[in-house]
């Protein structure tokens, strides 16, 4: 749901031996709230489907600094939303109240057929930042995902909860990336995303509903954040609170697979060790390089 640090493994000082992994996670409860406190005897752990040599660390993300990307769609199709001002007004409380340290950073980036990316910005850069929606143009959405990625593996800090939040009415006409590609760039820049896709209340499109799946389903699950769907009119300074919870109950967890590491893809599986009602949300893998 939090990429609060990086998925890949730390650098080993000892040939083959085994690199320790930091991975994010969020546990909620049956009705979808995070659980505070976890410790390593709370939840299970597989690596390549194989235990860990040890784990040695789990921390609350609060404690780690924070890397946002704020993503917002700003082409000719969201004309259609007459609270899109009240969702935008939403989203620049929501990157306020989430940047509390010193070293949180916050980037902007909205996008119709080409993205229009800020600086990284401080709390009190972010205080004074305004940017102009015209909401023109055509959408090249992977395009736009795809760059916000880039600019999160550009960002050396480490370890750093590197989150994407995108607004969205999942409808690209322009772009030169594909939906998976789109999904591949963020898996391997270590974010995860959370997609808040606008919907008018009379719905959208067979082709709109294709492309929605393909990206905000897939992205969310795979990314360990979520999908969330807002209906024109409802709700919208409240949009943000789940995703706002879930950043905030983001924990770490730092363990040393079993066996000397290996390049290529690693699977991962965390899941309660006995409460049977919490569910975990994490990455579904890493890249070792």
């Amino acid at each position: 749901m939090l990429c609060v640090p990086h998925l890949a493994a730390q650098s080993s000082a000892t040939g083959d031996a085994p690199r320790s992994v930091s991975i994010p996670f969020v546990v909620t409860s049956r009705d979808g709230k995070p659980i505070g406190e976890i410790t390593a005897a709370d939840i299970v752990v597989r690596d390549d489907k194989k235990a860990p040599r040890e784990i040695s660390d789990i921390v609350s993300g609060v404690n780690v600094p924070l890397r946002l990307g704020l993503l917002i769609q700003d082409s000719t199709s969201m004309g259609e939303y007459s609270d899109f001002g009240s969702v935008i007004a939403a989203a620049g409380e929501f990157a306020r109240r989430i940047a509390v340290t010193d070293a949180d950073r916050v980037l902007v980036e909205t996008f119709s057929d080409r993205p229009d990316v800020s600086e990284w910005m401080d709390r009190n850069q972010l205080a004074h930042f305004s940017t102009h929606l015209r909401r023109a143009g055509r959408t090249a959405l992977y395009d736009a995902v795809a760059t916000a990625a880039v600019r999160m593996s550009d960002d050396s800090s480490w370890p750093a909860r590197r989150v994407i939040v995108i607004i969205t009415n999942a409808h690209d006409t322009a772009s030169h990336t594909n939906a998976r590609e789109a999904v591949a760039a963020v898996l391997d820049c270590k974010a995860v995303a959370f997609v808040i896709q606008l919907r008018s209340a009379e719905g959208v499109g067979p082709h709109e509903e294709i492309l929605a799946e393909e990206l905000t389903s897939d992205l969310g699950k795979r990314s360990g954040g979520f999908h969330e769907e807002h209906v024109e009119g409802e709700g919208a300074a409240r949009i943000f609170d789940p995703v706002r919870e879930w950043i905030s109950g983001m924990h770490v967890v730092t363990y040393t697979p079993s066996e000397a590491s290996k390049n290529g893809h690693h699977s991962i599986e965390i899941k309660p060790a006995t409460n049977k009602e919490w569910r975990v949300h994490a990455p579904q893998g890493y890249d070792e390089k």
